[in-house]
């Protein structure tokens, strides 16, 4: 039980295939890795993300990438930039770090549009979002693909992404608070319950959870429910501190 909605992906399939060309590189060496942002939650979740190309985020192992940059490089139109000159997160400090994640720039940027290709990709090791790849139980597929080959390109699944976004807004890959991280990510994270689980993007009916955000509150970690739960209901979070200090609660109590 995943979604209470019908969506359809609004990515095309000819910009799916376009946009994740580099995603294919990879597939077709036998590099694993898992398709992360925007893409993620448009393709395999059918959430709306709007009009334009976004940068491309692929999650990999970190015995994997530095091989899986040098070869979208090589194949495809992209330099290797110091990630902090990335302009994903505008401001200081950075939020990512060199040592989780490589940041490739499209070298004819802007007009890489024209070519439906991302002006930029991020190759971030998978423990960098807490997301643990070589688990068969945390992934999907594409529920439409466009052809034969994209059927093998792997998704986090609604309740891993869920966790990993709610894992890295507790425990990000710097150990400080990154206000536009947190923001952002609670965003999406928004968007994608409201649209996979919600009915009409609505999450609750007279005060209680509909049954399919029921399912998915039960599906995520034990630690990370009170968080989703608030955000389900629509209460006021607790101070960034005090919630992660309840998910050190909850965890200890398990062991």
């Amino acid at each position: 039980m995943q979604s209470s909605n019908k969506l359809k992906c609004q990515v095309t399939p000819e910009d799916q295939l376009s946009a994740l060309r580099a995603a294919y590189t990879l597939l077709q060496a036998g590099i694993p890795h898992v398709v992360w942002g925007e893409y993620a939650m448009a393709i395999a979740h059918c959430v709306p993300i709007g009009h334009g190309f976004f940068d491309l985020q692929l999650l990999v192992s970190p015995y994997d990438i530095v091989q899986a940059a040098h070869l979208i490089c090589l194949k495809h139109p992209y330099t290797q930039v110091d990630i902090r000159e990335a302009e994903y997160w505008p401001g200081d400090p950075k939020y990512l770090k060199p040592s989780s994640t490589v940041f490739l720039r499209h070298q004819d940027n802007p007009n890489c549009y024209d070519t439906n290709e991302p002006p930029n990709i991020y190759l971030h090791t998978a423990s960098a979002f807490h997301f643990d790849g070589q688990d068969p139980t945390v992934i999907t597929s594409d529920p439409n693909p466009p052809d034969e080959s994209s059927r093998q390109l792997l998704y986090p699944s609604l309740p891993a992404f869920c966790n990993a976004i709610i894992d890295t807004i507790h425990e990000p890959p710097l150990p400080f608070y990154h206000h536009i991280f947190y923001w952002r990510w609670l965003g999406k994270l928004d968007s994608l319950c409201g649209y996979t689980v919600g009915v009409n993007r609505f999450t609750k009916k007279k005060g209680k959870l509909i049954g399919s955000c029921e399912w998915l509150l039960q599906a995520v970690k034990e630690e990370n429910r009170p968080f989703l739960s608030r955000l389900l209901l629509d209460l006021r979070f607790l101070p960034l501190q005090t919630s992660a200090f309840e998910r050190i609660l909850i965890k200890d109590a398990r062991w």
